[in-house]
């Protein structure tokens, strides 16, 4: 119990830290961003696939990041400084999910967004790196396209 508090205290001043440098934070903001790809760090891609819906998204704001998990919609705050990228006091809503794979991705992508410890953006996508060894890999949102079916 006492290590979950040290963990929460020191996400919370990562956050307030990286907060104070907040010029950087501007290259994330106005996008909705969708996830194409989770993979174990260093590993080849795995799309993500297109047949699980809803799709997972992300959207920044000044100190936000929210969106969908799948299943749930969540929200918590942020700090940039350089490429480094803090996130903590992760919200999410409790609503329960049929299919047990969305569930799955479900977990594995907010266990990596908790984890958040750095970004890039490369080529037009937006890659977040965790802690949890999940290398999370987003495009943004194509108007009049489904966020999984870019054809």
């Amino acid at each position: 119990m006492a290590y979950i508090g040290l963990k929460l205290v020191a996400g919370g001043l990562a956050v307030l830290m990286l907060g104070c440098q907040s010029s950087g934070n501007t290259a994330l903001q106005g996008t909705r961003w969708v996830l194409r790809e989770m993979k174990a760090s260093g590993a080849t891609a795995v799309p993500v696939s297109a047949g699980i819906t809803p799709a997972i998204t992300a959207t920044f704001t000044e100190a936000q990041i929210s969106g969908s998990s799948g299943c749930n919609s969540y929200s918590a705050s942020y700090g940039v400084s350089d490429k480094q990228l803090a996130v903590s006091n992760l919200q999410v809503t409790r609503r329960a999910c049929t299919d047990p794979k969305v569930m799955e991705r479900e977990r594995t992508y907010l266990g990596a967004i908790e984890g958040t410890n750095r970004y890039e953006l490369q080529r037009g996508q937006l890659v977040i790196y965790s802690s949890q060894q999940v290398d999370l890999v987003f495009g943004p949102e194509l108007e009049g396209r489904s966020p999984l079916n870019l054809s």
